[in-house]
C-alpha cells in the first residue's frame, strides 16, 4: 500500500536538536567516566535540562502537526 504522507524533511532545527543530544551525551559520558568538578556537574546538568526542554517542545510541535495533518 503506497504511502500518501510526505516524508519529513530533515530541517535547521532537526539538525539543532541531533546535534545537542549527541554533544550532552557526549558531556555525560565524559560526567561518568571522567572526574570532572561539582561546579562542572552542575552545569552538565544545567544544560541538560535546558536541552530536555528543547526537544519537549519539539515533540509537542511535532505531535500538533501531526494532528493537524491526519485532521486534513
Amino acid at each position: 500500500m503506497p504511502d500518501d504522507h510526505a516524508p519529513d524533511e530533515f530541517g535547521p532545527f532537526q539538525f539543532v536538536i541531533l546535534v545537542l543530544s549527541l554533544l550532552l551525551l557526549a558531556t555525560l559520558a565524559a560526567e561518568l567516566l571522567l572526574p570532572v568538578p561539582a561546579e562542572v556537574s552542575r552545569l552538565i546538568g544545567i544544560i541538560d535540562v535546558a536541552v530536555c526542554g528543547v526537544f519537549l517542545a519539539y515533540v509537542v510541535s511535532a505531535r500538533s502537526n501531526s494532528r493537524n495533518w491526519m485532521q486534513k
